[in-house]
C-alpha cells in the first residue's frame, strides 16, 4: 500500500520541485508515513502527469497544435478546390484523404493535369490565359505552404512558452513575498509583472537549455552574468529582482542572514514555518494549475476541420 509521504514528495518532483534542497528536505522527511488506499492514490496519480510525460507521451497534446496549424491549410485547399471547379470525382479524391500533407501534393497534381488537357485543345492565346492560371495556383500554394509553417512555428514557439511558464511557477512559489495571502493568480500577475520589466530593461529572457532546464539569457543568446561576472541563475534574478522592489517578506526589522549579516537592498530572510521548512501552498496550486492545462488541452485537442 502507497504511503501519504511516498506519495506527496512524488507528486512535487511532477511538477518540477526538488525536494532534496536544504529548504525542502526537512518538510518531506516530516511528512507522516500513514498508509493511503490504493484507489485513492491511483485515482489521484493516473489523472497527473509531469511535463515530460506529457511531451513524450501524450500524443493528444501533439495533435492539438498540429490540427490548429494544418485546419488553415485545409481551409485554403478548399477554396482551391472551388476556384479551380474541379468535377465530384475529383474533390471527393482529394477531400477522401486524411493526411493534410499528401492532400495539397494530390490538388497540386489533379489541377496541373486538368489544365494540361485544355492546353492540348485550345489556342496560343488559351494556353498563355491557362499558363497564367496554373502560375497563379502555384503562388497560392507557395503563400499556402508558408501560412502553414508560419502557424506552426508560432505554436511550437507557445509550446516552449507554456513549458518555461510552467517551470518559472515553480520559481515563484519557492520565495516569500509580501504578497503571499493573495490569491494565487493575483500574486503571480504582480511578481511575473516585476520580473518582465527587469528582464526587459536588461535584455534578457528566459529560456530552456538542451536538457529541459530553465536558464537566463541575454536576448542575443549568451549567457547573462552578474556585476561580479558571475552567470545568473534564474532563481537567483527572481529573488534579486523582488529584493530590489522591497518584495520579499520582512519577518523581522532586526533579522540577520544565516551568516550573521543583514541582507542588502532592504529585504530580509524569508519567513519559516516551525520546522524550518517553505510552506508548501503555493507549490499545491502550481500543480493544480499544470493539471487544468492539461486538461484543457486534452478537450481542445478532439476539435479540427479534418482529422490527422
Amino acid at each position: 500500500m502507497a504511503k501519504l509521504k511516498d506519495f506527496i514528495t512524488q507528486l512535487a518532483k511532477k511538477a518540477g520541485f526538488d525536494t532534496t534542497t536544504d529548504a525542502a528536505k526537512p518538510f518531506f522527511d516530516a511528512l507522516p508515513d500513514t498508509d493511503m488506499p490504493e484507489d485513492i492514490h491511483k485515482g489521484i496519480d493516473n489523472a497527473l502527469i509531469s511535463l515530460t510525460e506529457a511531451k513524450n507521451n501524450y500524443p493528444e497534446l501533439k495533435n492539438h497544435y498540429t490540427k490548429q496549424a494544418l485546419d488553415g491549410m485545409d481551409k485554403e485547399f478548399l477554396t482551391l478546390i472551388e476556384d479551380f471547379q474541379l468535377d465530384e470525382p475529383t474533390r471527393n479524391k482529394i477531400l477522401g484523404e486524411k493526411s493534410t500533407y499528401k492532400r495539397g501534393p494530390m490538388i497540386t497534381r489533379e489541377i496541373v493535369e486538368l489544365e494540361r488537357k485544355k492546353l492540348s485543345s485550345t489556342t496560343g492565346k488559351d494556353k498563355q490565359e491557362i499558363q497564367k492560371q496554373i502560375d497563379d495556383l502555384q503562388a497560392q500554394l507557395k503563400t499556402t505552404k508558408e501560412a502553414a509553417e508560419n502557424e506552426r512555428k508560432t505554436f511550437e514557439n507557445q509550446r516552449l512558452q507554456d513549458r518555461i511558464n510552467n517551470k518559472k511557477n515553480v520559481f515563484f512559489s519557492g520565495v516569500k513575498t509580501i504578497h503571499d495571502e493573495l490569491d494565487p493568480e493575483t500574486r503571480y500577475t504582480i511578481i511575473d509583472s516585476q520580473i518582465q520589466k527587469e528582464l526587459q530593461d536588461r535584455q534578457a529572457k528566459f529560456a530552456l537549455d538542451e536538457q529541459g532546464n530553465v536558464v537566463l539569457m541575454r536576448n542575443d543568446g549568451t549567457n547573462f552574468f552578474g556585476e561580479n561576472h558571475q552567470q545568473v541563475k534564474p532563481l537567483q534574478f527572481i529573488e534579486q529582482v523582488l529584493a530590489k522592489n522591497k518584495q520579499l517578506k520582512v519577518t523581522d526589522s532586526s533579522s540577520t542572514g544565516s551568516n550573521g549579516a543583514k541582507p542588502q537592498n532592504g529585504a530580509q530572510p524569508t519567513s519559516t514555518s516551525n520546522n524550518g521548512t517553505k510552506d508548501p501552498q503555493s507549490q499545491s496550486t502550481v500543480i493544480n494549475r499544470n493539471n487544468q492545462a492539461l486538461a484543457d488541452y486534452e478537450a481542445a485537442s478532439k476539435t479540427g476541420a479534418f482529422g490527422v
